[in-house]
């Protein structure tokens, strides 16, 4: 589909990143493309506030957000951190901040609290971030990306579970990310969303667990978790009304490898870079990369052959959670503990480097 305008934020945010490819040797060039070049952008537009006074300047993107991409293939998977105790037993969705490089926020299936959580690479709980005038029926992914229409750092929460295939509707939270600053203590905040968007559907009602925004377009695409052959893939405009007509875009296959079949097949976790236009797919089998050349996007999905990142890691009991790091060249990965002993060891998966 083709869109007539992109936001004008988003040319000023792709106009201060300084993108450069990771200078890993390239397995096949059709494979590795460069990072699109940024275009020129256009002065920040007034701020959403009304109240009549003069709004202060955005705080903005870190410079090197996605600034990079692997050339390559991705290194085994190898111990990054350890979540902090039993804080996140069901991590399911896990996203870098816009903000610091060496954070993550990260949020647990269903059964907690409206809110995510802030941890440091040495596995230090920095901080909570409460949701506040809404329930969390079932979070299950994650995103960080621009907020839309804004060069402001956003975090947006996909309530969007339902095992049972039951629930009227889901939720996307769009909440700003706070700056933590760099002290240790661990922080308590509250916010209330700048946008929710709420999704309605007619016919069989998705369980989903995979969610990924495109920040270059504005729009976020939802991917179903089912046992079968083919899931479906869903759109959803970020800029548009609060509330939007879930419609398929239509169906792809589930990525697999050999032996891979049924449950091993569940979609569980997704993420997209934006400047490079590549998308991660996890299941309970294995981890994937779609790399979208020649014109071709999300959109494109079933017209493109994964690469295979591995298998479930043997410290996985039950992965659902997966992210490109802040700079966008390595690949992270974490697990629930069904054992709920806790500490779980974050994954990270670096590009290959050269021979």
């Amino acid at each position: 589909m083709v869109y007539q305008m992109m936001s004008k934020f988003k040319s000023y945010l792709r106009f201060s990143l300084c993108f450069s490819i990771l200078a890993c040797q390239t397995a096949s060039q059709k494979d590795a493309p460069p990072i699109p070049s940024p275009e020129t952008r256009s002065p920040t537009e007034p701020s959403r506030s009304d109240s009549g006074v003069p709004p202060s300047e955005p705080p903005t993107l870190s410079s090197d957000f996605q600034s990079q991409a692997c050339a390559n293939t991705y290194d085994t998977p190898e111990n990054y951190f350890s979540l902090p105790g039993t804080l996140l037993l069901e991590i399911s969705g896990i996203s870098p901040s816009l903000r610091q490089e060496n954070l993550y926020w990260g949020h647990n299936d269903s059964g907690d609290a409206a809110q995510i959580y802030a941890i440091d690479t040495n596995g230090n709980h920095r901080a909570t971030l409460q949701i506040s005038n809404t329930d969390a029926r079932d979070f299950e992914d994650m995103a960080s990306g621009p907020c839309p229409n804004s060069t402001a750092p956003c975090l947006y929460v996909a309530d969007v579970g339902d095992n049972r295939h039951e629930r009227p509707h889901l939720l996307i939270h769009i909440l700003e990310e706070p700056d933590l600053g760099s002290g240790l203590e661990t922080q308590t905040h509250t916010t209330a969303s700048l946008k929710t968007i709420t999704l309605t559907f007619t016919g069989l009602k998705p369980n989903i667990e995979g969610f990924v925004i495109d920040s270059t377009r504005d729009v976020g695409f939802l991917f179903e978790k089912t046992e079968g052959d083919s899931a479906r893939l869903f759109r959803l405009d970020l800029n548009g009304e609060t509330t939007q007509p879930l419609t398929a875009l239509g169906q792809f296959s589930n990525p697999s490898h050999d032996n891979l079949s049924g449950q091993n097949k569940l979609i569980t976790a997704a993420a997209y870079h934006s400047s490079a236009k590549r998308l991660l797919l996890k299941t309970y089998g294995g981890m994937y990369e779609y790399r979208f050349v020649g014109g071709k996007s999300i959109e494109d999905i079933d017209s493109i052959t994964p690469i295979v990142l591995g298998g479930r890691p043997s410290w996985e009991l039950q992965g659902e959670a997966i992210t490109y790091n802040h700079r966008g060249d390595t690949v992270v990965s974490a697990s629930e503990d069904p054992l709920e002993q806790g500490g779980q060891q974050v994954s990270q998966m670096k590009c290959s480097a050269q021979p």
